[in-house]
């Protein structure tokens, strides 16, 4: 499982494209704020998909074991 694409609740999206397609879409705006000019997830859970590429939103359990987390989640 490719774990490079973890965002975890009220961190900073560290993908600029994402970021931008998130201010734009008003949808997403329950699910992510802007803070200081920084897009962050907001306390939901779930699988962003955008440009064939899946995003998983975790709560911040733990940053340190990113298998563990999605292992919990997604059975």
């Amino acid at each position: 499982m490719n774990t490079k694409n973890i965002i975890y609740e009220y961190s900073k999206i560290e993908y600029s494209i994402l970021s931008k397609h998130i201010i734009k879409t008003k949808t997403f705006h329950k699910y992510f704020k802007q803070d200081w000019g920084v897009v962050k997830a907001k306390q939901y859970c779930g699988i962003l998909n955008y440009d064939d590429e899946d995003f998983y939103l975790l709560p911040k359990i733990s940053d340190s074991e990113d298998d563990k987390n999605l292992n919990m989640f997604i059975i």
